[in-house]
């Protein structure tokens, strides 16, 4: 038996989607992963982060925790409603410009869950091409929009023959003191290109700082956590972090990558360990 050393907690589970309570091994195809699977005992138990509120019925997602993180791979959907309260919600949902099928429409209505979920800071990315029609459709509409305009773009949305080469976050309950910009103007560089091959991730660096509106050693909420890039820097400035993606491969890249940081690690530091171990399995 080959055992390694971790900093953190790194359980997968299953769980209802409504009640986020985990599903028993017996009730399981051979297929699904029950490699650490807790008892509902020790699953309440399990971490610092808020506990959801119990629903009924549901399908099934799954779960996984470190010491101050956890991402839930399922529907934000079926997720938010069964969540308790966090400090701030900061995410980067669908713009609503057709790139890809996933992204044919602006979930504004979700700004009333967020509302009901914190009373803190909530942080909107959208996208400049459709900034009027988000602000007539948010409810209530934003109270400040700080202006993400990197020096180059490689984005391809375009009207009236020139390319846009900014984007609008849109802003609520943003407190009077915090850590984030001091300026609603920012020019944090993209990145070109990612290990993850993630299309739509932001750079590190304006996470960083878009995260230091959340108040000190609250839990950060990202129901569209994509990579896991807002984790990473909602662990990195010292606060909790839970992310909801309902894409599986981006679900555990962001579980990998969350995991290396609470680690002090990297994800390539962290896969080629995990390889490591592979190889040393008979």
């Amino acid at each position: 038996m080959i055992t390694r050393e971790r900093k953190t907690t790194d359980v997968l589970y299953w769980v209802d989607a409504k009640t986020l309570a985990p599903i028993e091994p017996a009730t399981l195809d051979d297929q699904i992963c029950t490699r650490c699977l807790p008892t509902r005992e020790e699953s309440a138990e399990e971490s610092a982060l808020p506990t959801p509120s119990p629903r009924q019925g549901g399908s099934r997602c799954r779960m996984t925790r470190g010491e101050r993180w956890q991402v839930i791979e399922g529907d934000c959907l079926e997720v938010l409603p069964t969540l308790g309260r966090v400090g701030a919600v900061i995410t980067d949902p669908p713009y609503g410009v057709d790139v890809a099928e996933w992204d044919a429409r602006v979930p504004t209505e979700l700004l009333a869950q967020f509302l009901r979920l914190t009373d803190g800071p909530i942080v909107w990315f959208g996208s400049a091409s459709g900034i009027g029609a988000d602000i007539a459709a948010f409810q209530p509409p934003p109270q400040r929009i700080v202006i993400w305009a990197p020096s180059f773009s490689l984005s391809r949305t375009m009207a009236h023959g020139m390319a846009y080469r900014w984007h609008p976050i849109h802003c609520w309950q943003l407190p009077k003191k915090h850590d984030g910009p001091c300026w609603d103007v920012v020019h944090h560089n993209t990145e070109c290109g990612n290990a993850w091959n993630h299309p739509c991730t932001k750079p590190l660096s304006l996470m960083l700082s878009i995260v230091g509106f959340a108040p000190p050693d609250s839990t950060v909420l990202d129901p569209f956590c994509g990579s896991g890039t807002t984790g990473v820097a909602a662990i990195r400035l010292g606060r909790k972090f839970i992310g909801i993606e309902k894409n599986h491969d981006y679900a555990q890249i962001a579980r990998d990558r969350l995991a290396a940081e609470e680690e002090g690690s990297t994800l390539q530091a962290r896969r080629a360990g995990q390889l490591s171990l592979l190889a040393g399995v008979k």
